[in-house]
């Protein structure tokens, strides 16, 4: 039978509270995390308690060879990276001269951060939260330095908003479903009795690319690029930059993004609004 006095600590007995803590948090995160909720003991004595209480640590997992073959999922998985993902890395709490690489996914649609997850096999908790009292979002986390020097490899980068860069040597193949995944992050997919797509974010370089290439792979007609300026209360001006598509070129650009190999990498609530409007039209 389990003392919840037992005395393997060099600070002292557990409490009960602080045993709580560690069986409710271990199978989740690591010891030293765990440290910051349970000051009172050191590494050596949570890993012990563990021990003693029979509770594991299991290690995340998450298929990095997924992104080594290009295919419809994992292209789609790319372009959503590009726009609701976040690459950075962060010191480790017990050697601060080392650093965890971290890929993180966040978006107010749980269905694209549920099929990020089934995708890549990952084992990563998914969680939910609400800032301010807004929309909820969903969001993954993966550490993972093999994962993050791969997204590095695919040209994408740390604290990317502002400048990240259209890729040019991807394969023409798998654009549609990187495309997809761009549209799916920072996109949408309208109605209006016309058909109009819209996508913006605040990389200019980014913007100006895709535009490019969408417009001479599907030969889209004239068209713009909008220009938000928004200032701060420092004084500095952030810069959003908009395509929008209507009519003909909407039209183009949504039998590009939604093909028949497309599997099941797209979200569901941007593709109806495509169905919807092809049955209306019975294109």
């Amino acid at each position: 039978m389990l003392k919840f006095t037992d005395d393997i600590s060099n600070n002292g007995v557990w409490t009960n509270s602080e045993l709580s803590i560690l069986m409710d948090k271990y199978g989740a995160i690591g010891p030293a995390r765990i440290g910051k909720f349970i000051p009172r003991h050191p590494i050596s004595s949570i890993k012990k308690k563990a021990y003693h209480l029979g509770l594991s640590y299991k290690f995340k997992f998450v298929n990095v060879d997924f992104f080594n073959t290009w295919s419809e999922r994992m292209a789609w998985c790319v372009g959503l990276i590009a726009t609701d993902g976040n690459l950075y890395s962060a010191k480790r709490i017990l050697n601060e001269e080392k650093s965890n690489e971290n890929v993180r996914i966040d978006s107010v649609d749980y269905e694209i951060i549920r099929k990020f997850v089934s995708f890549t096999g990952s084992t990563y908790a998914i969680r939910e939260y609400c800032i301010d009292g807004r929309k909820k979002e969903y969001q993954t986390q993966m550490t993972n330095k093999d994962l993050y020097y791969r997204m590095i490899n695919l040209g994408l980068k740390e604290r990317k908003s502002l400048d990240l860069q259209f890729p040019k040597d991807y394969p023409d193949e798998w654009m549609p479903g990187y495309t997809r995944g761009v549209w799916d992050g920072d996109g949408g997919v309208y109605d209006y009795g016309y058909l109009a797509c819209k996508i913006g974010m605040g990389s200019i370089n980014f913007i100006r690319g895709l535009d490019d290439y969408l417009t001479t792979f599907l030969n889209l007609s004239k068209h713009t690029i909008n220009i938000r300026k928004t200032e701060r209360p420092c004084g500095e001006v952030d810069c959003y930059y908009t395509i929008q598509l209507s009519s003909d070129n909407a039209i183009k650009l949504c039998r590009y993004m939604y093909h028949d190999n497309m599997q099941d990498a797209y979200l569901t609530r941007k593709y109806n609004v495509w169905l919807e409007y092809k049955r209306r039209k019975g294109i």
